[in-house]
């Protein structure tokens, strides 16, 4: 052989792409909690009188005058109310969001 001779060319090996096993083909799923639905309210204001803050919101076309603690739309309770946030729990989920009154209330 020289260094010019023609090398004789072979295909390289085919590469296989690797397996997986079977548990490694499960797709793995994560349940995720369904969260509460998103606050149906849009807030109007707040007002302190002698008894405490009193919360002003709308649901639809209601007007609801809520306090700290009380029960209000067919599964909520306003939990606390502090300066213009107001928590609020949706007692189907358990869990617990807020609503910005807005600095105007």
């Amino acid at each position: 052989m020289t260094l010019f001779d023609p090398a004789p060319w072979s295909s390289a090996p085919a590469v296989q792409a690797p397996t997986q096993t079977a548990a490694a083909q499960q797709v793995a799923t994560v349940e995720v909690p369904a969260g509460p639905p998103p606050l149906p309210f849009r807030p109007l204001g707040r007002f302190d009188d002698n008894q405490g803050p009193v919360v002003f919101l709308i649901h639809g076309d209601q007007n609801l005058v809520v306090r700290k603690g009380e029960r209000f739309a067919d599964g909520y309770r306003l939990e606390e109310i502090n300066g213009t946030v107001v928590s609020i729990r949706h007692l189907a989920t358990g869990q617990l969001q807020t609503l910005d009154l807005g600095s105007g209330s």
